[in-house]
Formats: structure tokens, C-alpha cells, sequence
């Protein structure tokens, strides 16, 4: 709801991940359930490009990005060293 009645708001989620990687595709379900579209994950295996800028961001209409320590590559949360 807060997100909803603050659009030009965007939200930084950082997760000290301590999710096992074999557990990551239920961890990523879960947040789509509770963010739905509003969060801005990437494409899993997918190589870093860059960040998207926040224009880039509203533009999509996405609100939250969110971050782990160890994301691996096939995820689809970013990994905060990239």
C-alpha cells in the first residue's frame, strides 16, 4: 500500500543472504508474491550490465530493488559486489 500511494518513492532492499543457493528460486517467489511487479529483479544468468537509473526505474514502474550479499549469478536478486 505504501508503495502504491508513494509511486515516485524507490525502495533499496539489502539481504545479508542467508538462504542456501539451492533455496533462491523459493526466496525469489516469495518476494514477487509480497512486491509483485514493483520489484525490479534481474534476469537470472543473465551478465551485470549496469544499474538502471531512477527515471529508468519509475519509467518501468518499479519501486524496489533489493540486493544480497551472495546472490549467484542465476538468481534474480543482484548481487550487491556487481
Amino acid at each position: 500500500q505504501w508503495l502504491d500511494a508513494n509511486p515516485e518513492e524507490v525502495i533499496v532492499i539489502l539481504i545479508e543472504n542467508k538462504v542456501p543457493s539451492d533455496k533462491n528460486d523459493a526466496f525469489v517467489e516469495s518476494i514477487e508474491h509480497y512486491l509483485g511487479s514493483k520489484a525490479f529483479l534481474k534476469t537470472p544468468g543473465a551478465p551485470f550490465q549496469r544499474w538502471p537509473t531512477m527515471q529508468e526505474l519509475r519509467e518501468a514502474d518499479k519501486q524496489v530493488v533489493i540486493f544480497s550479499t551472495r546472490a549467484p549469478n542465476s538468481a534474480a536478486i543482484w548481487n550487491k559486489d556487481d
